[in-house]
């Protein structure tokens, strides 16, 4: 850590006066130092380890109020869990912003939750409690291990740089990870960046979703060659900087693609799957696409695709109609 940490002050938990984060009684600046260092600030890395022999390497820390810190670090040796309650939580991108190798870490219900680095797992649980939860991200989410799971929706907000979500498949399933594999929820896109650096670049195993929103910037398969499914909808904006870029990717979704005019959308040579049980809007613009197969599955009258007025269907490659009606009228 000590390279990581040169600029910054470390505190680490040593949990001797319970489990209140703002108690200076629980902190220490160093691994198996006295207590009473006062609570991380603003350019401090909050380590948790369970190498101290405190009672509170275990336990339940709660993070209540508002908390702004330069990054937290659970170590592979933590065993505990860090729960946020209502409170705001800002976790900046010292020693690489939020780093997981065990424990457990939850946003509760009414948590504000942003880091303006990245998120790096290699172990532990990253969870919530309410569906409603909304994390801001202005580094990357990397999923190298460990169990991710996440209901709520996810807001990539770069302002100068690229930014990655990594999925991993994470097939040890026990009583402590009780994950198969990472599952998200929504994720949004509002990355205001210039030029080529606007990118969401998605790598690693495909990532299965619930909704996405383009609002602005670039949501990218083509760099790493990662499929992806969404079992909701897709929308893409009317701004000249928000859309979509794949090449040779797969495209599954179960719901609507939606796009604003001055959006875009380029799948110059994979297929869109549509595979939902429902009528099923397709609004491209002038857009091309290469191959398109409807495999719609819901009752007769409600297994539409429906191209949308003013819209066109572009085709370089192969149609292919499987199940469900193609709507052009």
């Amino acid at each position: 850590l000590a390279p990581d940490l040169a600029l910054a002050e470390t505190r680490y938990w040593r949990g001797t006066n319970g489990n209140v984060w703002n108690d200076p009684l629980n902190w220490s600046i160093s691994e198996n130092g006295p207590t009473n260092a006062a609570a991380p600030g603003t350019t401090d890395v909050a380590i948790f380890t369970s190498n101290n022999g405190t009672k509170g390497t275990g336990s339940d820390i709660r993070m209540r109020g508002a908390i702004n810190i330069g990054g937290l670090i659970l170590a592979p040796s933590f065993t505990g869990s860090l729960f946020t309650g209502t409170s705001s939580v800002l976790i900046g991108s010292q020693s690489g912003g939020i780093r997981i190798g065990s424990g457990r870490l939850q946003i509760g219900t009414g948590t504000v939750f942003s880091s303006t680095g990245s998120i790096t797992m290699s172990g532990g649980i990253l969870s919530n409690s309410a569906k409603n939860n909304r994390m801001r991200l202005s580094g990357s989410l990397l999923h190298r291990g460990g169990a991710l799971s996440y209901s709520g929706m996810i807001l990539f907000n770069s302002i100068n740089a690229d930014q990655t979500l990594r999925i991993t498949e994470h097939t040890a399933v026990s009583a402590t990870y009780k994950y198969a594999k990472a599952t998200l929820s929504g994720v949004t896109l509002n990355n205001t960046a210039v030029g080529q650096i606007d990118d969401l670049l998605l790598t690693g195993a495909t990532l299965f979703l619930r909704s996405v929103t383009i609002d602005r910037g670039n949501l990218d398969l083509a760099r790493y060659n990662v499929g992806l499914s969404i079992s909701g909808s897709m929308v893409i904006a009317s701004n000249a900087q928000a859309g979509f870029n794949g090449s040779t990717q797969t495209l599954t979704i179960s719901g609507s693609i939606q796009k604003g005019a001055s959006g875009y959308m380029y799948l110059s040579g994979g297929t869109l799957l549509m595979n939902g049980g429902k009528d099923q809007n397709l609004d491209l613009g002038g857009y091309a696409l290469h191959n398109l197969t409807i495999n719609n599955v819901g009752s007769a009258n409600n297994d539409n695709i429906i191209v949308a007025n003013g819209s066109q269907l572009l085709l370089s490659g192969a149609l292919t109609i499987t199940n469900g009606n193609l709507n052009l009228m």
